[in-house]
């Protein structure tokens, strides 16, 4: 469209090289944003794609320097043609390091599809034990002891058959939005199955687990008092346990758990009932002392 340019190799030389640059650069940055999903072969191809937006406009200095009568000759000897090689280097290698991209990512999402429970979001049964027992396995001592929650949603069979699997549903997902806000990211939190939900929280003393199990209940109270319009008014208990022997079964503790939470429904239900580490042989779990002041209080961390 511009006899001009079309008539200069120094102008076509320029511009070509830059939108190359450009694009390359933009695509390198591209990667680079979207770093937050964690894949081993994003760093190999921001690496490559960035070396190429660099290397492919040094040929524009180069052409600025020499006479309009050598540009051509230039072109056609050895740097043109180690440009092309870079070029089909830089090809290949991105269309590897891309499918094992594509091919990393298909592997990490299937493998978290197998990890979270499709109703709620949250991990499920064999996630939970699963990175508990990694915590256990790294045999760290804590500062202090490492607290197991089990949750249970209270009459939730009479809420189904009441109102409805629906409305059931929206309940359960209600009690893994609440404890999922109330935890710390770094507690293991999901659904055994049914109604039923479990926790590992480290680092975290008799007082720290009665406040934030008192959270969980009293925010769930609420939440769940009315669902879709209609007076629900459901409650969850909590069974709280500890350890401080990293070489206990995620499955042994999940039990003692679920004896202070099975003492809880007995006890009335809508209550947080304490099995420590030392009536663990079989002795009666005890209610928890009264803390809800400092569970309704947003400022309190355990």
């Amino acid at each position: 469209q511009i006899p001009g340019f079309a008539d200069s190799s120094i102008g076509r030389i320029v511009v070509s090289s830059l939108i190359i640059s450009n694009y390359t650069l933009f695509t390198a940055y591209e990667l680079w944003s979207g770093r937050s999903e964690k894949l081993n072969s994003r760093w190999p191809a921001v690496i490559v794609i960035t070396l190429h937006g660099v290397v492919f406009p040094s040929q524009v200095p180069l052409t600025m320097v020499l006479p309009g009568d050598r540009i051509a000759a230039t072109m056609t000897n050895g740097w043109i043609a180690t440009l092309a090689i870079e070029s089909l280097l830089y090809s290949i290698a991105a269309a590897f390091i891309l499918l094992e991209m594509a091919k990393e990512r298909t592997e990490r999402v299937h493998k978290e599809a197998a990890l979270i429970d499709p109703l709620t979001g949250v991990h499920n049964r064999r996630a939970i034990i699963e990175f508990a027992q990694q915590i256990l396995a790294r045999g760290v001592r804590p500062t202090k002891p490492m607290a197991i929650f089990m949750f249970d949603i209270d009459k939730f069979k009479s809420i189904n058959d009441t109102y409805g699997h629906p409305v059931g549903d929206k309940v359960i997902k209600l009690l893994a939005a609440t404890a999922k806000k109330t935890l710390r990211q770094t507690d293991v939190f999901g659904r055994l199955g049914g109604e039923e939900f479990a926790a590992f929280l480290g680092n975290t003393d008799e007082k720290g687990a009665v406040i934030v199990a008192e959270r969980v209940r009293l925010a769930f109270i609420e939440a769940a008092r009315v669902v879709d319009g209609i007076e629900i008014g459901a409650t969850v208990s909590i069974g709280v346990t500890f350890t401080t022997n990293y070489k206990d079964a995620v499955e042994a503790l999940l039990a003692r758990a679920d004896e202070a939470l099975y003492e809880a429904k007995n006890a009335g239900r809508n209550r947080v009932m304490i099995r420590s580490e030392e009536n663990r042989q079989g002795a009666a779990a005890r209610d928890v002392p009264d803390l809800s002041a400092a569970a309704a209080d947003p400022v309190t961390t355990h």
